[in-house]
């Protein structure tokens, strides 16, 4: 019962803090930036469950998502970044190809710091939604262990 609270309270706090970082991309500055890397990464299981075919095997679907690293100039100080956001980058809202001009979202204190896409992550509520149910699952546990 006490684990249960404890990832309760870990997942709640991880979900603050994801969405107090994503809040806080929007007092950030744009800026242009130069993309020079660019790569969409899949990942295909392969491999058994249970002693059953893996869904690669079977022809299933592979997980993708994009890479990219970008650069820019600050005060004449050149940075490199390739973080895109508290976000999961599943989609991109700018086209990210070698060469293409992006805005970049730069950390007014931290210049070194910046983002592709602003605002929170929607794994932020997911965190939320999986700290308050495992509260709820003690307090419906602990009607039955007594």
């Amino acid at each position: 019962m006490r684990n249960i609270e404890r990832i309760g309270k870990l997942s709640i706090v991880i979900s603050v803090l994801l969405l107090t970082a994503g809040m806080l991309t929007f007092s950030f500055k744009p800026t242009r930036a130069k993309v020079v890397s660019f790569e969409t990464i899949a990942l295909k299981q392969n491999g058994y469950l249970g002693g059953k075919q893996g869904a690669g095997q079977r022809g299933g679907a592979a997980m993708k998502w994009n890479s990219v690293e970008y650069e820019y100039t600050i005060r004449n100080s050149s940075y490199r970044s390739n973080f895109y956001g508290f976000k999961l980058p599943i989609y991109n809202l700018q086209k990210l190809e070698y060469g293409n001009d992006v805005t970049a979202f730069i950390c007014p204190f931290a210049p070194g710091f910046s983002v592709l896409s602003r605002g929170p992550s929607i794994l932020s509520i997911g965190f939320l939604l999986i700290g308050f149910g495992m509260f709820s699952l003690k307090a419906w546990l602990s009607k039955y262990t007594q």
